[in-house]
């Protein structure tokens, strides 16, 4: 299903659910029932032919291969065995106890009582600025909730009391309407079939793909879409209780406080961190304390009402369940473009909350800096792999620039070096620093197909059109920037309003990815059964990989053949079968062969895409296949 159908689908469900609501949620329910059925079913369906198989190859006195057949069958009922049990995790986070913090747990018992919601097993804080209520079930499919509230620090320091207990109202309407339980079990009908259908890919089982893709084909788009509009169902119903509980300006005022507060983090604080990146080695201590101290300051008035704006032109996201800010505006009779300031109060918004006032302050006390140490220290542990890696590179980039600068002083660079002088800046120096230096190489370079590119993309973050002409002629240079380039201009697109110019893009970018998946899957296939020809490769590659093959004694021959593809013919693609030279009765384990491979990719001249076999007795066919095309011999190792 393309993008485009899915968005249709979806826009038809939700009239759908709209106007039958309840007839909706039973239809949902019925396919998730279906999809526990269809396992089921081909899991029973495989038991009852054990039985028969068994009885057949004693009639036919072929005991012997019993084990053999019957194994296979057992491993794919153990597959839809699993698929059925799917378990969640619970939310990671710090917990924290009713002694620890009375005021939170009050107000938690308050809110949850007013919108007749259960009262949470465990309530967790955590390094996100977001709340979530989630069941997890103790008996897997058979239930038997736990109810964990979580609840981010970030969002503690950067609301007010009233608006905190709005997010509570919201998080608690869900429970209140069993929302937790049903979805919940609409995911693990999810993970059943995501389990499944990667249990096949991983097995590569022609019996259970024969069994399960095609109805999987056609279930599992149409399922997501139908809980994916339920899910948003959920979001608007939970914002409706939260109203009726703390009243709708004030649900109102959360939701924009909530945007704008997301956007400061994520545009202004979080840059700074990643700023420190170049000349700290690990993550510095009281980073994330740092965030949480900075998540309610002020916000510079125009600022302020520019990301409002974008938020308010933003369209729902099919990737995310939650509507857009418009939408839920809207749904609670709220209307920000008849007078923006005055309707959500973005003026009284962008000002700082007064540490003492906030509902961390508020709710936890003395607790805020003894959770926000924990949290850091839980942040600097979790990211510190990450952070050394991009250290690393960051340096690396940094001496870069330093070689290209001095080099640039003697001569002038060539394009491709220019290149890498923006793209080295915009790692270390960032963006800005790095615009006009892009802007001066495609002026001097039009059809620079990276400089085409990084210029769009750099000029559509800033929110300007000019971007998508720069993203259209990288893609005009060079068709294989399309999937990406369609794709990132239908998101801008989208995110200002303008969803019937993203739907083109978004097609194109369906349409290349879909043969791009179509490509690698005929890739990662080879068999006797494909077809090969000469590999169409220069005398000079030739010859290189020759030399480099008889420095490994443990090959014996070499043959290199292209694969005929359907998909993407302009991408070569080559394979590569290896003879050991070791004699016929020496033992040669898996694992030797694993390495071998592993090393030739490494250390072989390759040319485009090849793969590589050792060509052992199971892989006679193939051998044989190789063998037949003309002028496949690369390699074979003479004797001394």
């Amino acid at each position: 299903m393309t993008h485009d159908e899915y968005a249709t689908l979806v826009s038809r469900l939700e009239s759908v659910a709209a106007m039958h609501p309840t007839a909706y949620r039973l239809r949902v329910g019925a396919l998730a029932v279906l999809g526990y059925a269809c396992v089921a079913a081909m899991m029973l369906g495989l038991l009852a032919f054990i039985p028969l198989l068994t009885w057949v190859l004693i009639k036919l006195d072929l005991e012997a291969i019993l084990l053999k057949l019957a194994l296979p069958v057992l491993a794919l009922v153990a597959t839809f065995g699993r698929a059925l049990w799917v378990t969640l995790a619970p939310p990671p986070g710090l917990e924290i106890r009713a002694e620890e913090a009375p005021q939170l747990f009050a107000e938690i018992d308050a809110v949850r009582r007013a919108v007749n919601a259960p009262a949470p097993h465990h309530v967790l804080i955590t390094d996100k600025l977001n709340a979530s209520v989630s069941q997890v079930p103790r008996l897997g499919i058979l239930g038997w909730q736990r109810n964990y509230l979580a609840l981010g620090l970030p969002l503690l320091t950067a609301l007010t009391p009233a608006q905190f207990r709005a997010v509570l109202a919201h998080e608690f309407g869900h429970l209140s309407r069993a929302h937790a339980r049903f979805g919940n079990w609409i995911y693990r009908v999810r993970g059943t079939w995501a389990q499944v259908v990667a249990a096949m890919q991983e097995r590569r089982s022609k019996l259970g793909a024969l069994l399960i893709s095609r109805f999987a084909r056609w279930y599992s788009p149409l399922f997501e879409a139908y809980s994916f509009v339920l899910a948003r169902r959920h979001e608007f119903e939970a914002d409706r209780i939260a109203a009726t509980a703390v009243g709708n300006a004030i649900m109102a005022s959360t939701l924009v406080a909530l945007a704008l507060r997301t956007r400061y983090l994520n545009e202004v604080v979080w840059p700074r961190v990643a700023a420190r990146n170049l000349d700290e080695s690990v993550p510095p201590p009281a980073t994330f304390v740092g965030v949480v101290r900075a998540a309610p300051a002020e916000l510079p008035l125009s600022t302020a009402q520019t990301w409002l704006a974008v938020e308010l032109s933003s369209e729902s996201d099919l990737d995310d369940p939650h509507p857009s800010l418009s939408a839920r505006l809207a749904a609670l009779d709220v209307h920000p473009s008849d007078d923006p300031t005055a309707s959500t109060n973005v003026e009284l918004l962008s000002r700082p909350i007064a540490a003492e006032t906030t509902a961390a302050a508020h709710y936890l006390g003395q607790t805020v800096a003894t959770l926000a140490d924990a949290l850091d220290a839980r942040w600097r542990h979790e990211v510190t792999a990450r952070w050394k890696d991009r250290h690393r590179h960051l340096v690396r980039a940094r001496d870069g620039l330093r070689e290209l600068e001095a080099r640039a002083a003697q001569a002038p660079l060539d394009l491709d070096e220019r290149f890498r002088v923006a793209d080295w800046t915009e790692d270390v120096y960032g963006s800005e620093a790095a615009l006009p230096l892009v802007t001066a190489l495609v002026h001097d370079a039009p059809r620079h197909v990276s400089g085409c590119f990084m210029l769009g993309r750099l000029l559509l973050a800033r929110s300007d059109d000019a971007g998508i002409a720069y993203l259209e002629r990288a893609m005009e240079i060079d068709p294989g920037a399309t999937a990406m380039a369609a794709a990132m201009i239908a998101a801008y697109l989208r995110s200002i309003g303008r969803s019937r110019e993203a739907s083109a893009f978004q097609t194109k970018a369906d349409v290349v990815a879909a043969e791009t998946e179509a490509a690698d899957a005929e890739r990662r296939r080879v068999g006797p059964g494909d077809q090969f020809a000469p590999a169409d490769i220069q005398p000079s590659i030739r010859a290189l990989l020759t030399e480099q093959l008889a420095r490994y004694p443990t090959v014996g021959r070499a043959w290199l053949v292209r694969k005929v593809t359907r998909h993407a013919p302009e991408r070569p693609f080559y394979v590569l079968g290896i003879a050991r030279a070791e004699p016929w009765w020496r033992f040669v384990s898996d694992g030797s062969n694993t390495y071998l491979v592993r090393k030739l990719v490494e250390d072989l001249d390759l040319p485009g895409e090849t793969i590589v076999f050792v060509l052992t007795r199971k892989r006679r066919a193939l051998r044989r296949a190789l063998r037949k095309v003309s002028g496949a011999e690369v390699y074979r190792r003479r004797n001394r």
